[in-house]
């Protein structure tokens, strides 16, 4: 991505056939931070999707008692010192697959809070969250559509963080948007006119 230092697509090796004629086309399903690839045979007129190995990552920390966390994957440091109510400013990458992701506080290292084993698809933006009270921090992984909205619309999606607040529907100037949004989950996104509601 341009200016970001944020790598965005990993094909692996690819084999480029002697005079052959190609183009790459960048594109984008529904994420914005782990891109999708399409190869052109330029002479043939054949299509392929070339694989992206990675996959993209935000953290954010809604665990009230744990402090300021480090988020580790397969013991590899993704992000750290990540105060409560606070998200990552970006993305980071990590490869495709399945991946141990664990938490700790900051002030104790070491010591794992919450843990999860978790599969990312390729191409696609997550957000992790970690959540509870001490003792019972729990992980959720949300997946991103991070494609802009229609112009004079904002999307929107709610996530329930709160361990001890149960379902709850979401209204919007009296429109219900969101229903029975349990803890640990997301609403769907939806569109929402760009002024002031309530």
């Amino acid at each position: 991505r341009s200016n970001s230092g944020i790598l965005a697509f990993d094909s692996g090796t690819i084999a480029l056939a002697d005079q052959d004629t190609e183009s790459y086309y960048i594109y984008s399903k529904g994420a914005t931070h782990a891109l999708n690839v399409l190869k052109v045979d330029m002479v043939g007129g054949a299509a392929v999707e070339v694989p992206n190995t990675l996959a993209a990552l935000k953290v954010v920390n809604a665990a009230y008692q744990a402090g300021a966390v480090d988020q580790k994957y397969d013991g590899t440091v993704g992000v750290n010192t990540i105060p409560y109510t606070t998200t990552t400013a970006t993305y980071y990458t990590i490869a495709a697959g399945t991946h141990l992701i664990t938490f700790e506080a900051h002030a104790t290292p070491g010591a794992t809070i919450a843990s999860a084993s978790e599969t990312f698809a390729p191409s696609t933006d997550s957000t992790i969250v970690i959540s509870g009270p001490n003792g019972s921090e729990a992980i959720s992984v949300l997946a991103d559509t991070n494609l802009a909205p229609p112009q004079g619309t904002a999307r929107v999606r709610v996530v329930n963080a709160s361990a001890d607040v149960p379902a709850f529907d979401l209204a919007v100037d009296g429109e219900v948007k969101a229903t029975n949004v349990a803890y640990g989950q997301a609403s769907p996104y939806f569109d929402s006119s760009n002024s002031n509601h309530k």
